[in-house]
């Protein structure tokens, strides 16, 4: 038996690296190859280059874990219209060159960050367009245009689309920085507190909610997604852990317990906080397309999550 070939785009960013190194080749019965490109070997908005690379290994899985991310400080040249731009040429190229080479699954990735600063209780995929983006817009809203071309693609073509909206994933091959994704600088902060003996200042209010998603959990959603051949989901799916819900400042104590910190943390003055911003801290989506197409999933323990992660961190 033939094996089922998968192409793994932007496998040297967070959520591709995490996808080669996890990803399984045998399911069942079933036999998987994975190939995974970066951006070094072909260039995303070379549409040609990235078309005679399909056609030569004619990949019938395709996971798109590629794109400029606005906040990331290797995108710090780009200006808002630049990563907008560049992100949609890419996302087209792609579009076209799923169909042109008749892949069966295109998965793509994008963040809860697009409902807005405004999210409202009982959220659900549909509400997308409804909210104002007020940061990192040339990210954020070449991912809104790559929803609506993502829904024309679907009535028009028989390939099917899965884009999973995550909230805020942490775990292994992150970028460990100050200003990066909410664990890992939490993790630095405190590692250079402890270091140098001092109490740490966060600035943010210690009772805002996140909610956390261990990125191997992830991992394990793609591939349940990969092997389900029959009715298979499509179209936008929120990713939610329901007991991943935490406050910033109960997440800072608990990575500063795993980690053996003593200091005191302080927060921003939380009776400045008012009722608005307060509101607009509510996580409660409507996750019936995520439970019914993942009915048994069990997400990973988030302190667990945080204990292998740290434990692993090499800080040398």
């Amino acid at each position: 038996m033939l094996n089922k070939k998968i192409l793994i785009l932007g496998s040297n960013g967070f959520i591709g690296k995490n996808l080669k190194n996890n990803l399984k080749n045998t399911y069942g019965n079933k036999n998987y190859e994975y190939i995974y490109l970066t951006r070094e070997k072909i260039d995303l908005k070379n549409k040609m280059a990235l078309k005679n690379y399909m056609e030569w290994i004619k990949p019938h899985i395709v996971i798109n874990a590629a794109g400029i991310v606005g906040s990331s400080i290797l995108n710090r040249d780009k200006n808002e219209y630049t990563i907008f731009n560049e992100n949609i040429i890419m996302f087209m190229n792609i579009l076209d060159c799923c169909q042109e080479t008749n892949v069966e699954k295109l998965i793509l990735f994008s963040t809860y960050r697009l409902f807005g600063n405004d999210i409202r209780e009982n959220y659900d995929e549909d509400n997308i367009n409804e909210t104002v983006i007020k940061n990192n817009i040339g990210y954020l809203e070449s991912k809104r245009i790559q929803n609506i071309q993502m829904e024309l693609f679907l009535k028009y073509n028989k390939i099917k689309i899965v884009c999973f909206i995550m909230t805020n994933v942490f775990g292994e091959e992150d970028k460990f920085i100050n200003n990066g994704r909410i664990v890992p600088s939490l993790i630095i902060k405190i590692k250079n507190a402890k270091k140098k003996n001092e109490n740490l200042y966060i600035d943010d209010f210690s009772n805002n909610k996140v909610n956390l998603i261990y990125v191997k959990d992830i991992v394990k959603m793609v591939e349940i997604y990969i092997h389900h051949d029959d009715d298979c989901l499509v179209g936008n799916v929120i990713i939610f852990n329901k007991k991943g819900i935490l406050e910033i400042g109960e997440l800072a104590k608990n990575i500063a317990k795993i980690m053996n910190y003593e200091g005191n943390i302080q927060f921003k003055d939380e009776s400045k906080l008012d009722l608005k911003k307060e509101e607009s801290n509510i996580m409660k989506p409507n996750l019936s397309k995520m439970e019914s197409f993942f009915p048994d999933f069990k997400f990973k323990d988030i302190y667990i999550a945080l204990q292998t992660l740290i434990n692993n961190l090499d800080f040398s």
